[in-house]
């Protein structure tokens, strides 16, 4: 069984970013400058939700963002197909050289012969005293047929074929058939195979491992004597086939197991060179349905992970037992089938992840695994004395992995965006130094190490709208006057489970000078990039990092202002 699609885990990740920059050292210029408000003139402002990021790269249908918080979803389902048991097989042909008389005798011309009934048996070799692990108690079959093999000893080739006719009787305990009609067999010509078509039967074996019946000689003479001595007998061949069950109870060993091997197709590493992310809580829940009414053994063999280039480091799974408590590379669970046919059973293991299983820690290391590797067996659990199999049986094992956008501390990655269209005109000339202000309202559950970069444009008329344009056309002028520095943005008040509570405005002021001003007065743009981080506080004397939980409400907003002195009063934060 194959499947082509596995989860992009990665691509989760991808939505948070439009671009990356590399990561700098924490350089908090900011100083406590006194400034008037309603003089600050706005320059331009920016912002960014994560439901836009999200959307601006098509919100996948395997996303689902109910109730604001965002998870990736995605099932497989793994069909365990047997193959159909064949009840014929478990019967032994029949073969039997039969005697007609023990003495010479001569039967008359147009004298018909009834022969004394002969007994036979047919064997069940699934129910002998030696198997002990398959066995069957009874069925319902739909249609089968017998297959006919007749001939006789030479001093018999006299008699036409024709003239004989064989019937089978069955006892009713055992073997009965709807219709009550023996199923009689007259052959054509010898050594030729013949079938006889039965309707339907049922078989009530209660264990026996033979079934007993009388096989019924019947020969029309015809024109001639015809002497019968001791050598004369009939050979007969005879076998079911094709027995078209609808249900067989008993005891059987079904077996299958399947291995698969999935890369997944991503490189976050090319979109996100110095990110580095730990997923809080994968999970992947197991679930399986049958209307096969046993028990099974749904065991996880191994489920590992590596990266192709490393494929020597692999993590693997641990799961614990439910009964030793302790960790192992594998884990059984009882499957227990329905007991009324007809019906279907589904059975939800427990979920694997951080805590059964270990999961999370696949995605602990760099480079993240992009090969994913596991084996599931199914087998038959003996420890149930009252098991049927139908004809259409199906055993499914569902997976559904759950990537919740919840991440470890330790967790690092960018967000970047354009601040397009700066609006500054000539109010920094003749000016030698000023405050650069900015208002945020951090709504990211984060900590942020914020930064900003200057673009001009070598275009007239330019309509470029990110860093993605081309760098013929726009160049990074920040390196004037070290305009690069980086600022601590405080994370908002968060909940326990990580996610916002309340997002407190912050400040920042930024004393420019004169080749600074230059700088910005050439700029069409500012791209400014936040470097991203779980927040630590100190719990009992350890240092915690809190759990980094996104929403679909969770957004970044930032308003750009100069203060200078001069006689325009505007106030562009009133809002």
């Amino acid at each position: 069984m194959k499947q082509k699609h596995f989860l992009p885990l990665i691509s989760i990740f991808l939505f948070i970013s439009t671009s990356c920059v590399s990561d700098f050292d924490l350089l908090n210029t900011s100083t406590d400058i006194m400034i008037d408000e309603s003089l600050v003139l706005p320059i331009g402002e920016g912002s960014v939700t994560i439901e836009d990021l999200l959307n601006k790269f098509g919100l996948p249908e395997n996303f689902d963002t109910t109730g604001n918080k965002i998870t990736y979803n995605q099932s497989f389902t793994f069909p365990y197909t047997y193959d159909k048991l064949n009840l014929a097989d478990t019967i032994k042909p029949f073969s039997k050289i039969i005697i007609l008389s023990p003495d010479t005798v001569i039967i008359p011309a147009f004298f018909p012969i009834i022969l004394p009934p002969y007994d036979a048996t047919v064997e069940l070799p699934i129910n002998s005293s030696s198997v002990t692990d398959e066995r069957v108690d009874s069925a319902i079959i739909n249609s089968a047929k017998m297959k006919v093999d007749f001939d006789v000893s030479p001093d018999l080739k006299g008699i036409p074929a024709t003239a004989f006719r064989i019937v089978f009787d069955f006892p009713d305990d055992m073997i009965r058939i709807n219709s009550g009609i023996k199923p009689s067999f007259k052959p054509v010509a010898y050594g030729q195979v013949g079938y006889i078509n039965i309707g339907k039967l049922s078989v009530m074996l209660n264990g026996a491992n033979i079934i007993p019946f009388k096989i019924n000689i019947f020969v029309e003479t015809q024109n001639t004597n015809i002497i019968i001595s001791p050598t004369s007998n009939v050979i007969l061949n005879m076998k079911f086939e094709d027995m078209n069950y609808s249900i067989v109870y008993g005891l059987f060993k079904l077996n299958a197991e399947s291995s698969e091997k999935y890369e997944l197709p991503f490189d976050y590493k090319s979109y996100m060179p110095n990110s580095f992310l730990r997923l809080a809580n994968p999970q992947l829940e197991v679930s399986a349905i049958t209307n096969v009414g046993m028990n099974f053994n749904i065991k996880i063999d191994y489920f590992k992970a590596y990266n192709k280039l490393t494929p020597d480091k692999v993590f693997e799974a641990m799961f614990k037992d439910p009964v030793s408590q302790t960790k192992n590379r594998y884990l059984t669970e009882v499957f227990e089938g329905p007991t009324v046919v007809g019906n279907s059973v589904i059975k939800i293991f427990n979920n694997f992840d951080s805590i059964n299983g270990d999961i999370d820690h696949f995605f602990d290391n760099n480079p993240y695994p992009n090969v994913m590797d596991y084996k599931i067996s199914v087998a038959t659990n003996i420890n149930r004395n009252s098991n049927y199999f139908t004809a259409d049986n199906n055993l499914k094992v569902n997976l559904k992995v759950i990537i919740p956008l919840q991440f470890k501390s330790g967790s690092k990655f960018t967000m970047t965006d354009t601040i397009k269209n700066l609006n500054i005109g000539t109010m920094l000339d003749n000016v030698d130094s000023a405050v650069l202000v900015l208002k945020i309202k951090n709504g990211l559950p984060v900590k942020a190490k914020y930064r900003m970069t200057y673009w001009k444009s070598d275009l007239p008329k330019d309509t470029i709208a990110a860093i993605g344009g081309s760098i013929s056309t726009i160049t990074d002028i920040s390196n004037f006057g070290n305009i690069t520095s980086q600022y601590i943005l405080n994370s908002p008040t968060l909940k326990p489970d990580g996610t916002v509570d309340q997002v407190v405005p912050q400040l920042i002021k930024i004393m420019i000078n004169k080749e600074q001003i230059d700088a910005l007065k050439l700029s069409k743009y500012i791209i400014y990039s936040l470097d991203l981080e779980s927040d630590e506080k100190d719990i009992n004397g350890v240092m915690t990092s809190n759990p980094i939980n996104f929403t679909t409400k969770n957004s970044f907003g930032v308003k750009l202002g100069l203060f200078v002195k001069g006689s325009g009063i505007v106030n562009p934060f009133n809002n």
